[in-house]
């Protein structure tokens, strides 16, 4: 069941996804503009209500799938956030692919983005197959290339962290960068 609901919160429609979620059954992806409104619309002001927040400086972290939903989200509604740490995503094309729908009509993406792996995902048969290390190199590229005006990029491999070792040096390191003065 948490795998089930992870992938159905986490991941759009597999015809956004490419080919390696083509294959997956109906109903297995596909929730992720509802777990967005969820979370902009529906608990972050649930949160206001009882707690401080500062709703100019609102920030995401994400890892594996997670970092997938982040990438979503900065390429499709990145005003829900101001900062993404963006940790191990997968499947660059499925990338590639949003973000060029979004330079083609927006020339610039307001966000600081902090993303990264750990080199030893790209050795490991299961996260090399899913092009964790080539999500975050090409994206990047890309990111970079296009010159986004308004875009803070940092990227990071960290050297011998895996699929499970890189988490927590992924957030430690996203919260220095996007919230140091």
């Amino acid at each position: 069941e948490f795998q089930r609901r992870r992938s159905w919160d986490f991941i759009p429609d597999k015809s956004l996804m490419g080919p390696m979620f083509a294959s997956m059954p109906d109903g297995m992806v596909g929730g992720a503009p509802g777990f967005l409104d969820f979370l902009v619309n529906q608990l972050r002001p649930m949160l206001a209500k009882d707690y401080r927040l500062d709703l100019d400086d609102q920030g995401y972290a994400g890892h594996s799938g997670g970092g997938q939903f982040g990438l979503y989200v900065l390429l499709n509604k990145p005003e829900s956030f101001h900062k993404y740490i963006i940790s191990s995503p997968a499947a660059y094309e499925t990338w590639l692919a949003m973000e060029e729908h979004w330079y083609e009509n927006n020339k610039d993406l307001n966000a600081k983005v902090f993303m990264s792996a750990g080199e030893a995902e790209g050795t490991h048969p299961i996260w090399a197959s899913s092009q964790i290390l080539s999500t975050v190199a090409t994206m990047a590229e890309r990111l970079s290339v296009r010159n986004y005006p308004s875009l803070e990029l940092t990227v990071k491999i960290f050297p011998d962290e895996d699929h499970l070792t890189v988490t927590p040096m992924a957030y430690t390191r996203g919260i220095r960068v996007l919230w140091s003065n």
